[in-house]
C-alpha cells in the first residue's frame, strides 16, 4: 500500500512486519504468530525479541523508543 514499508521479510520473503503513517497516526502489521507457532523458534528465542515489539509499540504511540 501507499506509504507502507516492509521492516521485516520472513525467510521465504513475505512481509512480517510492515509499518506506515497516515494523516496524524500510525499502522504495523505483524503478519505471523507472536509465539513459536508460526515463526520459528529461535526467533523466538532472540534476545531482541521484546525489545522488537516493545519498541513497536512505543513507534505506534509516538514516545521515545530503547
Amino acid at each position: 500500500s501507499e506509504g507502507a514499508q516492509v521492516v521485516v521479510a520472513a525467510e521465504n520473503g513475505d512481509p512480517l512486519l510492515a509499518v506506515g503513517e497516515y494523516g496524524g497516526g500510525r499502522a504495523a502489521a505483524w503478519t505471523s504468530d507472536v509465539a513459536p507457532h508460526w515463526v520459528s523458534r529461535e526467533f523466538a528465542a532472540w534476545e531482541g525479541y521484546n525489545t522488537l515489539f516493545g519498541n513497536m509499540v512505543s513507534w505506534l504511540a509516538k514516545e521515545e523508543t530503547a
